[in-house]
């Protein structure tokens, strides 16, 4: 899905990574692309999970990278939260600059995020921010 891009805001690229188990399918991709036009916009996505399952969250807004998609996503300087919720809105977890993504190669800093939880069946949603 891409949104509509903006003319001024910070633009922000995430990819979610749903592995299912062996015996329900194959790994899931969905990468989500855009940009905000104000500092305290949120963007929320819902996805479900079939299964209890290990699921990735992970940007390419600050450092750059390639996407599950496939795109090239250029360093923007974009330092996302994420925020993830289950289906009744209760607050699961969240990630401010995660520890095992990519330094910017012009800032050295390391302010992706990277969220790896295990969650069951059900149906969630993400804020990016």
């Amino acid at each position: 899905m891409r949104l509509p891009l903006a003319l001024t805001g910070a633009f922000f690229a995430a990819t979610l990574f749903i592995a299912a188990p062996a015996a329900a399918g194959p790994v899931q991709n969905f990468s989500f692309t855009g940009s905000f036009t104000q500092d305290d916009d949120v963007q929320l996505f819902n996805f479900t999970v079939g299964a209890l399952s290990t699921v990735t969250l992970r940007s390419w807004s600050y450092a750059g990278g390639t996407n599950a998609a496939g795109e090239t996503l250029a360093r923007d300087g974009f330092d996302p939260i994420l925020a993830l919720f289950d289906s009744t809105g209760a607050f699961i977890d969240q990630n401010d600059d995660g520890n095992t993504v990519p330094a910017d190669a012009l800032s050295g800093a390391e302010y992706d995020v990277f969220l790896e939880v295990e969650l069951d069946a059900g149906t969630y949603t993400v804020a990016i921010m």
